[in-house]
């Protein structure tokens, strides 16, 4: 690290994502996430179709102890993850006052079902169904709430567990698999570290660079923190930083922020 670059510490504090590989007919993508005590399972549907069904009927998570590739019978644990009810309006009301891209959420699920037709309408509705998965990214509050997230309290870190994922009474003519994860509980999951971040420094103003193609199945955006003193650091981003690009930008893999430090306001350019 050079000289300059140690005059100001940054942080990136790394949000949660997940790994979609396409697969046919798979019901769900799905990561892990192994804290102390707890597991923290995160996924997302493969279609629509499998959303709107899971809306109805919930997901079915089911636990297994795994020893030696042997799961136990019967399972451990079973339970039912589902979204927020319309008429919990309570739970709503909170999540959304404590972050309003909940409302995105809450549209997308309860939101009015009539039949899009037009093509405007068809972009309209992926758009919102496009930046509700994102919510969900954001925060897991959102994500709990649209019945997305489930956190396994009752685990013991020194054991290997298998979870499945399925939809209850899945309607036969839905052909899907159920998504399995194997997690070894002893060891603990960790972000990865940005090994490409860069900074330059002129006028008062630090330009970042880090190369976002290299983290994209890890991460689906960015906090950044800064830091004096490299012991307090508070976030200088508004909102989550993530790579927009344009039909014709279809090679952009570079994230660039410039911060501007002589007035404590930032300038975020993405490229």
């Amino acid at each position: 690290m050079n000289r300059e670059l140690n005059r100001f510490l940054f942080s990136l504090a790394l949000l949660f994502t997940f790994l979609c590989v396409n697969s046919q007919n798979t019901l769900v993508y799905a990561k892990s996430f192994v804290k102390q005590n707890k597991i923290l399972l995160r996924w997302v549907p493969s279609d629509r179709k499998v959303f709107d069904i899971a809306i109805k009927n919930g997901y079915k998570i089911t636990r297994y102890t795994n020893e030696e590739n042997v799961l136990s019978r019967p399972p451990v644990q079973t339970v039912t993850i589902a979204p927020y009810p319309l008429m919990d309006t309570l739970k709503w009301a909170m999540l959304i006052k404590n972050n309003e891209s909940a409302i995105v959420a809450y549209k997308v699920i309860h939101g009015n079902k009539k039949k899009t037709t037009t093509p405007q309408e068809l972009a309209n509705e992926k758009m919102f169904y496009d930046m509700f998965l994102l919510s969900c990214d954001f925060d897991s509050e959102i994500a709990k709430a649209s019945g997305l997230f489930f956190a396994d309290s009752t685990i013991s870190n020194t054991k290997k567990y298998t979870y499945k994922i399925e939809i209850n009474n899945l309607p036969p003519a839905m052909k899907y698999t159920a998504t399995t994860l194997e997690v070894n509980a002893s060891v603990f999951s960790q972000n990865p570290t940005i090994k490409n971040l860069s900074a330059k420094f002129k006028s008062r103003t630090v330009k970042l660079k880090w190369k976002s193609v290299d983290y994209k199945n890890d991460f689906s955006a960015y906090n950044v923190e800064r830091s004096l003193d490299s012991i307090s650091f508070a976030k200088i981003n508004l909102s989550p930083v993530i790579l927009i690009s344009s039909q014709f930008e279809k090679k952009k893999n570079l994230f660039i922020m410039m911060i501007q430090f002589q007035k404590q306001t930032q300038n975020i350019f993405i490229g």
